[in-house]
């Protein structure tokens, strides 16, 4: 449709059906990127709607109302981030983050103790470079992580072990 919002498409016994664009307030007049979701529904996704990509969670509320909020610190901050990709039972959270100032890196944050976020750890250099990764996925049975490495000659896509982030905790 020429805007940058999320859409989702139901796989059928007869193959793909029609995509349908998120509703609002998924969607917003912002850009809106890649999608993850939670077993519980939640979707934690990206957003410009502050000015700045940030990470944000959608989900239904105690009316069964859609709701969105920004994710806020410590996972987002004032730089950039996005492409969270929530493990299904939310005990993590990896995303990408330029909060060095030189590139964006994949960081991961894993639940605390009250069911906060705690201090994103930077996936160090077994996942980064000096180029810029982002768009982590977990594999369906949560096995593996996907991410790109986008440098100025070429994107990469990667494959690692899930267990690599659970090592971090």
């Amino acid at each position: 449709t020429g805007t940058l919002d999320l859409w989702t498409v139901r796989y059928t016994a007869q193959g793909w059906d029609t995509p349908v664009a998120m509703p609002s307030p998924i969607n917003s007049s912002a850009k809106e990127y890649r999608g993850s979701y939670m077993s519980d529904g939640t979707l934690f996704f990206g957003s410009s709607r502050s000015g700045i990509m940030q990470v944000y969670k959608g989900y239904k509320d105690a009316s069964q109302n859609l709701a969105v909020e920004l994710v806020g610190p410590p996972i987002s901050t004032k730089s950039y981030e996005g492409d969270p990709c929530i493990a299904p039972d939310g005990r993590f959270l990896v995303f990408y983050s330029a909060r060095d100032g030189k590139s964006s890196d994949l960081y991961v944050s894993f639940r605390d103790a009250k069911g906060g976020w705690g201090t994103p750890i930077n996936l160090g250099d077994k996942f980064n470079s000096s180029d810029d990764e982002y768009g982590a996925h977990l594999s369906p049975d949560g096995k593996f992580l996907f991410f790109t490495r986008h440098s100025f000659t070429e994107n990469s896509i990667y494959m690692v072990a899930s267990s690599a982030i659970e090592k971090l905790k």
